[in-house]
């Protein structure tokens, strides 16, 4: 009997030992494991700036949200962004058809490369279109990608079947792609009644040398190589160059130029296929025969000096053109005379003269200058 309850009380004893163990947690067995490391977070999306001609798009100001922009008569524009090479991103645009097109874009024609997310408000003359633009990198074989949309707000004040000219930019230079152009008009006039646009030239500089020539557009000694529009082969690239000086009205027109004979021609296309040509007339700014200069500082009293030399060219004409005028002189001027004759300056060396000098070149040097002046006094 004795011995039955010491077997129960040892059986007894044993259960409540291994209940005890039973609650005892795991962890607390494992001091020496390694704890689990945290996931490791997302990267936060990249913030670009990026642009609608050549205007910075508003970012949004929540994660989903839109870059908003606004252009003015246009439902063609260029979409560009900051680049951030530094990062190793690339952009690109993804339109309405499914095409990737990589930035900086050219001439997106909203109409139909973009989704009308707010169709057209006859009060407010507006319509808003949407694209996508996604950014991408590869860090560590990971592709990394984000897409932000783009909302385009067009105000379309200009009717679709405008074919004139807002404006002439003569006297201007500006680089597309990798090619720099430039332009020396001094001024200009737009007549829409008569069809024609007069460029006002540097006194010897004929359209070609001043970057009208279609063949050398935008080509200036020093300042542009330009190119010739026939072999931009893009049109719509070729627009962008010819607007960048003559801008239509509306901005989804588009400009043609060519120029032959000495008179250039202007095309204005619009969007409903409507033309207008425009004859683009050259003439040269007029020679001076005399310069008005003030004789003190805070005075207004002024004295008229005449022009008594200039540079001319093999026809006698006053001129710019490097080759006769080597200083580059204003309005072609050599020399000037006081108001009563007396006193003559100029730029030419004129006593710079002997028999050994100039021998390279024809022509006569000796003016005579000093020798009429004896002759006068004596």
């Amino acid at each position: 009997m004795n011995k039955s309850k010491f077997l129960k009380k040892s059986l007894a004893m044993l259960l409540a030992i291994l209940m005890v163990v039973a609650m005892i947690p795991l962890s607390a067995a494992a001091t020496d494991a390694t704890p689990e490391p945290d996931p490791t977070p997302a990267p936060e999306a990249p913030k670009p700036v990026i642009t609608v001609n050549n205007r910075n798009a508003t970012a949004p100001t929540e994660a989903d949200g839109a870059y908003t922009a606004t252009v003015d008569d246009a439902t063609s524009v260029s979409v560009s962004w900051v680049p951030m090479t530094q990062e190793g991103f690339k952009a690109q645009m993804l339109t309405l058809r499914g095409v990737t097109v990589d930035l900086p874009f050219y001439r997106l024609d909203l109409t139909t490369e973009a989704e009308v997310v707010t169709p057209y408000n006859d009060d407010t003359k507006t319509i808003t279109y949407g694209v996508e633009i996604i950014l991408t990198r590869t860090v560590d074989d990971v592709k990394e990608e984000y897409k932000y949309p783009l909302h385009i707000t067009a105000k379309t004040e200009a009717a679709s079947d405008d074919v004139t000219l807002k404006s002439v930019n003569a006297n201007t230079s500006f680089k597309i792609n990798s090619t720099d152009y430039a332009f020396l008009g001094i001024e200009n006039e737009i007549d829409d009644e008569k069809e024609t646009v007069t460029i006002k030239l540097p006194l010897g500089y004929t359209p070609t040398d001043a970057g009208f020539d279609s063949a050398a557009f935008g080509t200036v000694a020093n300042r542009g190589t330009g190119a010739a529009l026939s072999s931009i082969t893009d049109p719509q690239l070729r627009d962008q160059v010819v607007s960048q000086v003559f801008r239509p009205t509306a901005d989804y027109s588009t400009v043609g130029y060519t120029f032959n004979n000495g008179q250039g021609q202007v095309t204005v296309t619009a969007r409903d296929g409507r033309t207008k040509n425009y004859a683009v007339i050259f003439e040269q700014e007029d020679a001076l025969k005399d310069v008005s200069v003030t004789l003190a500082k805070d005075t207004t009293a002024e004295a008229t000096y005449p022009v008594a030399s200039e540079y001319v060219d093999l026809d006698g004409a006053p001129t710019m053109d490097a080759a006769f005028n080597p200083n580059g002189s204003a309005w072609a001027i050599e020399g000037l005379t006081s108001p009563d004759g007396r006193v003559l300056g100029k730029m030419g060396h004129s006593e710079r003269i002997g028999p050994s000098l100039y021998r390279n070149v024809p022509g006569v040097y000796d003016m005579g200058l000093f020798r009429s002046a004896a002759r006068y006094f004596r």
